[in-house]
């Protein structure tokens, strides 16, 4: 979601035929004070605005088979509709074969018997190339001293796998599980990769990535894709691309299924949107018997206001994770909206996730942990942040960490 903007103008930019041209954007520099435990700002941070991509990769035109080429049957109306999904449970996975490592029963994530719940981050930056791995430690300390006991990376193609194995050595001493999230949505794909492009790029990662990695307790959830859907190319109210993403859903989660049978599997959907047939298309997705979770990303509050995606986890009888709950506290040019945005948008993350963890919620990942890095100079620094992220020093520390969770370091 903190990426609409951006990704929408990408998509406009990237939707026709030919690649669009533009001058690159320079980089921005500005200085802001370090957010301290105690709101003293005395260390200053230099902050860097990266400029937004402009040589995102084109897809070719696709060549499809003659299989590929048939289009799903229509409806009354004469339009193409996602095939239904089944809906009969899956199994629940051995326990002893699923010893120490997170699997689902029902609207419940079990460990080792007993349920779990879990509140965290997201926390972008320990796998993006750009930010020092020799920082990561530091970071892992921070989360796990706000009492985290979940994040979220994201691990696509092309990822380091090496510094990926050397994360979930750091993570688990820490009591720190993972949600794995194996591809991006954003920047580049439209209808076709949900066609056809996804058997070549993400189908080849998945079993690489799931069958080295399948073993490592640290990793609680394996999630195969950030927010896909039918958004770019006015993709929207097509129903073909619907019917295609399903064909794709369970393709990506069977294979992950058959590979690594214990752990629970999410889509990574932001959400049901408006159109009714986007909310069709949410149902039938989270309602594939390869899906275990029902994901949600949406704003604080907002997710049970407008509760539409609960009622289909309820529906289904599956767990749900707040993959995403945001709050915008920064303005674009990094600095902070108001002198109370930080402890008001605390105060309200204690009454929200409050509500996650008493109407069940299996897991509650705030968007999103920046940690701070050491620049050349030596001095620690927070680089390209974003106006709903968490700074070192957040006040929504102690929120998370005065939270009953099960909270111990992961067994090997």
């Amino acid at each position: 979601m903190k990426r609409l903007v951006l990704a929408s103008l990408l998509f406009l930019l990237l939707s026709g035929a030919t690649a669009q041209s533009a001058t690159p954007t320079p980089h921005v520099t500005w200085r802001l004070p370090l957010l301290m435990k105690d709101s003293t700002p005395t260390t200053y941070l230099a902050l860097v605005a990266k400029p937004i991509p402009t040589d995102a990769p084109q897809l070719p035109e696709a060549s499809l088979s003659a299989s590929e080429q048939a289009e799903p049957a229509p409806d009354n109306n004469g339009q193409a509709q996602p095939e239904a999904a089944p809906t009969e449970p899956a199994p629940t996975p051995d326990p002893v074969r699923c010893a120490n490592l997170v699997y689902r029963n029902g609207e419940q994530l079990m460990l080792n018997g007993e349920p779990i719940q879990f509140v965290g981050f997201n926390a972008v930056s320990l796998m993006d190339p750009s930010f020092p791995e020799g920082d990561v430690p530091r970071a892992l300390d921070e989360l796990a001293g706000w009492g985290a006991n979940l994040i979220r990376v994201f691990v696509k193609p092309g990822a380091d796998l090496d510094r990926f194995e050397r994360l979930l050595d750091l993570a688990g001493p820490r009591g720190l599980r993972l949600v794995v999230t194996l591809q991006d949505y954003y920047f580049y794909k439209d209808q076709r990769w949900f066609e056809t492009f996804y058997k070549e790029k993400d189908l080849p990662h998945i079993e690489e990535v799931v069958t080295r990695f399948r073993n490592r307790p640290e990793i609680a959830i394996w999630e195969v894709m950030n927010e896909p859907w039918c958004g770019a190319n006015g993709e929207a109210d097509d129903p073909k691309c619907y019917a295609s993403m399903q064909s794709w859903a369970a393709d990506t989660t069977g294979l992950i299924r058959r590979l690594d049978p214990c752990r629970p599997i999410s889509l990574g959907l932001m959400g049901q949107r408006n159109l009714s047939r986007e909310k069709k298309a949410y149902r039938a997705l989270q309602s594939l018997s390869t899906v275990d979770i029902v994901s949600i990303h949406a704003q604080l509050k907002l997710w049970y206001e407008d509760d539409g995606e609960l009622d289909v986890a309820r529906e289904l009888g599956k767990p749900v994770l707040l993959g995403e709950v945001y709050k915008e506290v920064y303005k674009p040019d990094g600095k902070l909206r108001n002198s109370e945005a930080l402890t008001r948008r605390a105060a309200k993350v204690d009454i929200d996730v409050h509500q996650a963890l008493e109407r069940g919620i299996a897991g509650y990942l705030l968007w999103n942990y920046v940690p701070a890095q050491t620049d050349s100079d030596g001095q620690r620094v927070v680089k390209d942040y974003g106006v709903y992220d968490f700074l070192p020093g957040d006040p929504v520390g102690p929120v998370i960490q005065a939270l009953p969770l099960r909270r111990e370091p992961v067994i090997p």
